[in-house]
């Protein structure tokens, strides 16, 4: 039998009514970006008081990314989940 090993227990999203209803809309849908939609599904789990290993087994993803939009989602609330402002130059289109 393995070694269990646990670290702290995540902080709670503590989901208020008016942004539970905009993630459940974001992840049913249809013209959501895809990684809003999966940073939606991540804070509804976690909503749900899923561990964030349990969250990175049902979305097949890596448990360090539930963690990164869990803590944004937490500081930042909704305003989190959306992508930060990119360095560079902007892209050109013509």
């Amino acid at each position: 039998m393995g070694v269990v090993v646990r670290g702290p227990k995540p902080l709670d999203v503590d989901l208020k009514h008016e942004e539970e209803k905009i993630l459940t809309k974001w992840v049913r849908g249809g013209k959501i970006e895809h990684r809003l939609r999966f940073r939606a599904q991540i804070i509804l789990l976690a909503n749900e008081e899923k561990s964030n290993t349990e969250i990175a087994e049902i979305l097949n993803c890596a448990r360090k990314t539930v963690v990164k939009w869990r803590n944004r989602f937490i500081k930042r609330r909704l305003d989190g989940l959306k992508d930060l402002p990119r360095a560079g130059r902007p892209p050109i289109y013509s």
